[in-house]
């Protein structure tokens, strides 16, 4: 039995050990009560061969929005209790989770840090963890790896926009060339610079995807446009993708490229033509505007459904295993949100880019509250 390692985003309350004193506001409306982590499990489809395990849920687990693997294979989360009004509560939380004997759920969990305010990426390495903590990505020392904090978190980098709702800035993420990269969405723009250096230096960031020299300090754009980047990962020769929502839910990131937004800009008037999504077809229904499509009833929501489900991805991953059959290797996953679903894409080079074929979908939630991400696991 293979295992498809998933965590769940359910809010309601679940009885069992690993809680704590801290009790988040409940911002469920009366009613609309979600299934409980469990019988949500049971509820989703998968491929013949495939298992799905129940990792960590609430209470041990609350309001995850990004998640990556250390290298001794332990879980690190982060819970938003900010999100999306982004209110400076100072509630956010880094855990890790471990599952010493193997069998697919955790039995150790350890609070690492509970004082974040807008988190929204995380990702490990040089003796710390580098958060994206809107104005701010943050680095916390750990040199000694005993998991409680060397000291008070470091500003890395400054000037990120709060005002961006569910476009802020998010998803850290170490490239194989030793780069720090992070996403950003369309809807407010960002003067981001490393602090006490002169503005002049600064980056003007909206919807693309930047990267910082953790060592050399540089700070420079990688791609420029689309909507809201919410996933990244590189496939074995190293080519790096990304998925995204609105205008196109995956994308050939080459380095200097600037790609179809959603809303006109003025910052580069000069760029002739933007490239366009790197897939055949959208996964929702018709090529003009998603909600009309969505809501003309039934025949184009059935439409939708054979696509794919919608417009809205977060995560992705390119399998590059070899534990699961060889059809699977090198396909793209990602979540979709409005589909319920983990949709997978087939990456095939066209010329000098890539054309994402959809695969049909790894999994199906069958449930209306089902939320996922899909980290590209890096360990």
């Amino acid at each position: 039995m293979r295992t498809l390692f998933a965590i769940l985003l359910a809010f309601s309350l679940c009885a069992g050990a690993w809680a704590d004193d801290y009790q988040p506001r409940n911002s469920q409306r009366a009613g609309e009560e979600p299934p409980s982590p469990i019988e949500a499990l049971y509820q989703m489809s998968l491929p013949e061969g495939f298992g799905a395990t129940l990792f960590a849920h609430e209470p041990a687990l609350r309001q995850p929005i990004d998640m990556t693997l250390d290298d001794r294979g332990r879980l690190w989360v982060i819970e938003s209790y900010a999100y999306k009004e982004w209110e400076d509560r100072g509630e956010d939380r880094i855990l890790i989770f471990e599952d010493t004997d193997h069998d697919g759920r955790h039995d150790e969990r350890t609070v690492f840090y509970d004082q974040g305010k807008h988190f929204a990426g995380l990702a490990l390495g040089f003796g710390g963890v580098w958060i994206a903590d809107a104005p701010n990505i943050i680095f916390i020392p750990d040199r000694n790896q005993d998991d409680i904090p060397d000291g008070p978190p470091e500003i890395i980098l400054t000037g990120f926009n709060k005002k961006a709702k569910h476009n802020m800035v998010n998803g850290l993420q170490w490239g194989p060339d030793g780069w720090l990269y992070g996403r950003h969405g369309v809807l407010q723009w960002s003067k981001v610079g490393v602090p006490d250096t002169p503005k002049d230096d600064w980056l003007n960031i909206n919807c693309g995807i930047w990267r910082y020299h953790p060592q050399t300090k540089i700070l420079e754009h990688v791609v420029r446009g689309t909507t809201n980047p919410w996933g990244l990962d590189w496939d074995e020769q190293g080519e790096l993708f990304m998925s995204g929502n609105v205008n196109g839910h995956l994308w050939h990131v080459i380095p200097g490229a600037f790609l179809e937004r959603m809303h006109p800009t003025t910052s580069t008037p000069y760029v002739y033509e933007r490239l366009t999504m790197s897939a055949d077809v959208p996964h929702y229904a018709g090529s003009g505007n998603w909600k009309r499509e969505w809501n003309k009833g039934a025949v184009g929501r059935d439409s939708a459904n054979t696509l794919g489900g919608g417009h809205s991805h977060c995560g992705a991953m390119i399998y590059l295993g070899d534990q699961w059959p060889d059809k699977y290797r090198g396909m793209m996953f990602m979540a979709n949100t409005h589909g319920r679903r983990i949709n997978m894409d087939k990456l095939t080079r066209r010329g000098g880019s890539f054309v994402g074929t959809y695969e049909g979908d790894f999994m199906r939630a069958n449930q209306s509250c089902f939320a996922a991400l899909i980290p590209a696991f890096r360990a």
